[in-house]
C-alpha cells in the first residue's frame, strides 16, 4: 500500500504531515495485527475441521432383534428344564414370581421369566 501526502508550507504543515503519517502508520500496524489474528483463527478452525473429518463417524450399536416373548416360549423353556429333571427349580421360579402356574404370570413379566427359565 502506498500513501502520498503532498503539502507545501511552513513548519506547521510539515509537523501536521508528520503527525498524520505517524497516525496512519499506527493505524496500519493495528490493522495488520488484526488481520494476522484473523488468519490464525481461520487456520485453527481449518485444522480442527480436518481433525473432525478424520475421525470415523460413530456407528450406532447394533440392537439385537427382540421378539415378543410369548407364554408358549416360556412354557417350552420350562418344559425343557422339567424334562432335564429340574422340576423343583421350575416350581421355585414360578414361586419367585408369586404364582403356582405359568398362566397366572402377567404378560409384561414373561420376558423376565424367560430370562431366568433359560438359565435353569
Amino acid at each position: 500500500m502506498k500513501v502520498n501526502i503532498e503539502l507545501n508550507g511552513g513548519e506547521f504543515l510539515k509537523a501536521a504531515k508528520s503527525s498524520i503519517l505517524i497516525s496512519l502508520a499506527e493505524l496500519l500496524t493495528e490493522q495488520e495485527e488484526e488481520v494476522k489474528d484473523a488468519v490464525k483463527t481461520v487456520d485453527s478452525v481449518k485444522k480442527q475441521k480436518k481433525e473432525v473429518e478424520k475421525q470415523p463417524e460413530p456407528q450406532p450399536e447394533a440392537q439385537p432383534e427382540t421378539k415378543a416373548v410369548t407364554i408358549e416360549d416360556v412354557r417350552t423353556a420350562l418344559r425343557k428344564a422339567t424334562n432335564a429333571g429340574k422340576q423343583a427349580a421350575v416350581k421355585q421360579l414360578l414361586a419367585d414370581f408369586g404364582v403356582d402356574n405359568l398362566t397366572k404370570i402377567a404378560a409384561d413379566r414373561l420376558p423376565e421369566v424367560m430370562e431366568k427359565a433359560v438359565l435353569l
